[in-house]
Order: structure tokens, then C-alpha cells, then sequence
């Protein structure tokens, strides 16, 4: 490969081809799964009376919504579970239906307890299987596991028709409040709005055969609008409000609840299909600052759930990670893929082989390690777990799953070196000048330039130089141009002394500080960054794109860049 030169492309090529080689080794590629942890849960009361359902067929009725029953018809002792009432927003445009009418909801609260809790657990099942775990009787408050602490939030949505009562829901309700996390829970009671089956192309047929678009999108719409009152109430409960941390609140979302923290983080709903796809934006709450969606739905190929070619994902800079199945028909991976490719802030999807549209239990460790990773990382400002988010691509044993797309965006915006690209040279350019930006942005750089939504933390305080080069597009004395009109960085000293002689190449000076990548390799509190070369060298027209995303990383190796692997690394 002729690098910067044709003298000197010989040596780059060895020097490339160790680099490459020990980056693949990188130990924060697999990751054990997650440990289970010996912390006690404890939630609220949902005690029934179970008259009316003697059965566990009967009683899930209630709890998902079938046939216009709720389970807050079977609650033993209402006054001691937490229920609200929901005002429908005045929207008829969303809401054509419900408009001016009131909503009834309950939901369960999840939270780590005391190891002295002897409050026994309560089985919702016949067999006494499924128990809801040092459940609140009569009245009784919550035994926190550690009274003087605030715990972070997770907002829980269940999948349509489901409950948090249903299914594997419960379980991974309380497996997420042992690592720490006060759950909240609603049940949402799909069917109350909509009676809708999202399997596949022919329920979509069928719906639209029936009439029933208007109550899908109101079903869709008011889910966000019940989650946020319900975090509304625990945050306001005198029995949480001093427990929990209101400036860390996060959402897990299966399936529709996928879509659902889509929404509350402000993705557009589509809301209408004549004469073409149009979307519309439901109801946005910032107190989410990120979450995950396992299955998530985004619709179908002919009906993406985020308006045309999800479009409508594309305001949505809330941190998101996808957990989704390669043989998922209901939420095709393909859906999930375009419409986290729309984003704008850091989003990762993870793809687990052969994964339907359902809870497997051989998955749940990668689950749990994939969301508590991401959670400790985005929720909680963990930069230890931003590292290993930022070069993880898989769960060791269990699942096999992999890293589909990733990009963690700097913790802080303050010094980001910004990436930009011009659709007339086809050249990427990266720089953390403000000023510069806004030249760029002004047109002084010449037409071309936009944003790509890429950047690089640059604001390195410990770190050292990166060298700037500019291909000089002057011609010689020959009439042949000297440089490419393209920018080049390394911070590599024998690298930048080397394209300082190189009569092509204009230094520039400093770009930003950043950290070594010795032999192509990054420490472990330390993100790599890696550089892709066009090849193009023939025509004069080098150019070099510089990313910490793997996904991006590929994908230029895809399109014949070569790989030029970890050239410097940064902090998280």
C-alpha cells in the first residue's frame, strides 16, 4: 500500500500489517457474562383476589387487557397497589377514540431490599412458579437495601399483550432491581385500545383490511404518555421520592416497548399511510437519558414503525442499544438496523443468532451483560464500562450473538473532534477547531460539507499531540499536483517527522491531544481510534477516515478502504 508516498509505502505496509494483527487480540473483545449478584429484591404489591381467574389463563387475561378486563379488577387491596389514572391527551389527530377520556393503570415497583426482609414472596401462578419476591402486604413500605442510598430508575415496557406478570417479564423485572435498579412496571393493557397481532406482512394486510390503523397508532401513541405517568408517580411517591435518583433514569423496552422508549426518547410514530408514509412525534420525556430494546419493533418492510424509511428515528440523540434476532420475523433485523442507523447519538445494535421473537433462557446472560453494560455506561457515567462498551463485540459462551453497529459518542461534547465529509471530493476531514466548524458550516471550505454525526473525544487533557497534514493541491513546476486536498493525522513522531519532509504535505500544526496506540494496541481505560485509507494513491487523491466505530470500521474495508487499525486511542 503508497500511503503518503511512493518511497515510503513499502514500509507503512509492514508497519500497517503489525498493527493489525495484535488489534484483533484485543482483550475487551469478549467479555465474560455478567455475575449474578446475591442482591434481595423486593416490589410492590399487586395482591389479587383470584375469584374471578382461577386459572392461569384467566388471570393473564386480566393482566394483559383481553376482552376489556384489567387487572386492576382483581385487586385485593387497591389501596395498596400503585395505580393511576392517565388523561388522554386533546390530540385527535393521534388520539381519535380515546380523546377526553381517562385511562385506569396500575404497576408494580421493583427495588434491591434488606437481606432481613422475611416478607414472604407471592405466587401468581398456579403452581407457584412464577413469585413476586418479598412482596408489600397492607399497607407496608418499602425495606430498602440501603436506606441512605439513591438508586437509579429503569423504566420497564413489556411487549403488546404482555404484562409484567406474563412471560419471562417478571424475571427479568427482578433480575435487573438485584443489580441495583428501582423497575417500575406499568401494565399496559394493550388490548384495552387495540386488538392487533404484529406477526408479520399479513397482519399488517389485515389490519388495514379491518379498519384498524386509527386504534393501532392510538395503542402505539399511548404507551409513552403511561410511562412517563408512572414514573411521574414514583418520583412524587413518599416512599420512593427520597430513594431514588432522578438524574439517572433509564428504560428496557421489549418488543413494542422497544418502540416505546423510541418514542420517549422523541422518534416520530407513523401516523398515517395515504397517500404516503408520514410520521409524527408522540411524546417526548428527557428525564430518559437512555435505554434498550430487546426485540425491539420498528415495524415491517412495507410499514416501518418510525414514518418513511424511518425517518423518524432520526432526531433521537438518546444513547440506545438493540438487542435483536436474526431470525426475528415479527421485528426484522433489517427494520432495527435502518432505524438505529437513522440516530444521532451513541447506539449499538447486537445481534443474537437464530434468536426468534421471543425470551430464550440460554440468552438471558447475554442479555443481562450486553443492557448492565450499556446501563453502567450511559446511565450511570461509568467510564470503565463506556471502554468496554466501545470494543466489546460479544458475551463468551451462552448466545451467540455479535456487534451488528456501535458508536459511543464522547461523554462530552466540550473539545469533540467533529467529523464532516464532502459529497464532491468524497473526502472525510475530522477537526476539534469551533471556529473551523463554523467556517466550514458558513461555506468558507467550499460546497460539499455536512456533518456525518461522527465525532472523536479530543478533549485529552493528559494526552499528547496529534500532527495535522494538509495535501497541498498546488501544482509543480510540471503542472502536476503535489498533494491530494486531503488532511492526514498521526500521532505517531516518526510518522508526522516523516510526512513533514514529504514536499506533498503541508504541516499544520497540532490537531488535538490524544493517547499512543503501541504496537496498534490501546490500553483498557482507553478507546482505540482507527484509520481507513482509500487506496486511491494513483489519482493523487489519498484520503484517510478516522473512527472509534467498528461497524464504521468495516464498513469502509467493505467499500476497499484498507485497514490501518488502532493509530491513537482516546478517553471515554
Amino acid at each position: 500500500m503508497k500511503l503518503i508516498c511512493k518511497l515510503c509505502g513499502t514500509l507503512l505496509t509492514l508497519f500497517i500489517g503489525s498493527v493489525i494483527g495484535n488489534a484483533s487480540a484485543d482483550p475487551l473483545a469478549i467479555v465474560p457474562p455478567v455475575a449474578l449478584t446475591t442482591q434481595p429484591v423486593a416490589c410492590t404489591s399487586v395482591e389479587q383476589n383470584f375469584g374471578p381467574a382461577p386459572d392461569d389463563e384467566a388471570r393473564m387475561a386480566y393482566w394483559e387487557g383481553i376482552s376489556g378486563q384489567y387487572v386492576s379488577s382483581l385487586l385485593a387491596t387497591p389501596q395498596s397497589t400503585l395505580t393511576f389514572t392517565l388523561a388522554v391527551p386533546e390530540d385527535r389527530r393521534i388520539f381519535p377514540n380515546l380523546t377526553g377520556h381517562s385511562v385506569p393503570y396500575a404497576m408494580i415497583v421493583c427495588y434491591p431490599t434488606s437481606q432481613a426482609n422475611t416478607r414472604a414472596d407471592y405466587p401468581v401462578d398456579l403452581e407457584g412458579e412464577r413469585r413476586v419476591p418479598h412482596m408489600q402486604r397492607n399497607g407496608d413500605k418499602p425495606l430498602w437495601g440501603d436506606a441512605a442510598q439513591r438508586y437509579p430508575v429503569l423504566l420497564y415496557s413489556h411487549g403488546l399483550g404482555g404484562s409484567p406478570l406474563s412471560g419471562a417479564y417478571l424475571e427479568t423485572i427482578t433480575r435487573f432491581a438485584s443489580h441495583g435498579y428501582v423497575v417500575i412496571a406499568p401494565f399496559h393493557g394493550d388490548p384495552r385500545f387495540a386488538d392487533v397481532h404484529l406477526d408479520g406482512l399479513d397482519d399488517m394486510v389485515n389490519l388495514f383490511l379491518r379498519g384498524g390503523f386509527d386504534q393501532l397508532v392510538e395503542m402505539q401513541a399511548i404507551r409513552p404518555h403511561s410511562l412517563s405517568a408512572a414514573l411521574d408517580m414514583v418520583l412524587a411517591h413518599p416512599d420512593f421520592r427520597d430513594h431514588v435518583d432522578a438524574a439517572r433514569i433509564g428504560g428496557f423496552g421489549t418488543s413494542l416497548g422497544g418502540e416505546s422508549m423510541m418514542l420517549l426518547a422523541g422518534a416520530e410514530l407513523t401516523v398515517g399511510v395515504i397517500p404516503r408514509l408520514h410520521s409524527r412525534p408522540i411524546h417526548k420525556d428527557p428525564r430518559v437519558i437512555a435505554a434498550v430494546g430487546y426485540v425491539p419493533y420498528f415495524g415491517q418492510r412495507l410499514l416501518p414503525a418510525f414514518g418513511d424509511n424511518q425517518a423518524g428515528a432520526a432526531g433521537v440523540t438518546m444513547p440506545f442499544m438493540a438487542i435483536s434476532g436474526t431470525a426475528d420475523t415479527t421485528a426484522p433485523l433489517g427494520m432495527t438496523e435502518q432505524g438505529v442507523g437513522r440516530m444521532a447519538g451513541s447506539r449499538y445494535v447486537v445481534a443474537i443468532d437464530g434468536l426468534p421473537h421471543t425470551i430464550r433462557i440460554e440468552d438471558l446472560p447475554d442479555i443481562y451483560t450486553w443492557t448492565l453494560t450499556f446501563l453502567d455506561a450511559h446511565l450511570k457515567g461509568d467510564a470503565t464500562a463506556r471502554v468496554k462498551l466501545a470494543r466489546m463485540n460479544q458475551v463468551s459462551g451462552g448466545a451467540a450473538d455479535s456487534l451488528l453497529a456501535d458508536y459511543t459518542a464522547p461523554s462530552s461534547a466540550a473539545g469533540a473532534a467533529v467529523e464532516f465529509y464532502n459529497t464532491d471530493l468524497q473526502h472525510y476531514f475530522l477537526t476539534a477547531d469551533t471556529a473551523e466548524m463554523a467556517g466550514i458550516a458558513a461555506g468558507s471550505a467550499g460546497a460539499g460539507w455536512r456533518k456525518t454525526g461522527y465525532t472523536i473525544n479530543a478533549g485529552n487533557l493528559s494526552g499528547t499531540p496529534v500532527c495535522r497534514f494538509y495535501g497541498n493541491p498546488a501544482l509543480n513546476a510540471a503542472g502536476i499536483r503535489m498533494g491530494p486536498n486531503s488532511h492526514f493525522y498521526t500521532h505517531s513522531n516518526t510518522e508526522c517527522e516523516w510526512v513533514k519532509n514529504d514536499p506533498g504535505w503541508i504541516y499544520e500544526g497540532l490537531a488535538f491531544s490524544a493517547f499512543g496506540a503501541p504496537d496498534g494496541a490501546c490500553p483498557l481505560t482507553q478507546i482505540p481510534v482507527m484509520r481507513a485509507y482509500n487506496n486511491d494513491f494513483a489519482h493523487n487523491n489519498s484520503n484517510h477516515r478516522y473512527t472509534t466505530s467498528r461497524e464504521m470500521y468495516r464498513s469502509m474495508l467493505a467499500a476497499g478502504w484498507s485497514g490501518e487499525g488502532a493509530v491513537f486511542c482516546v478517553a471515554p
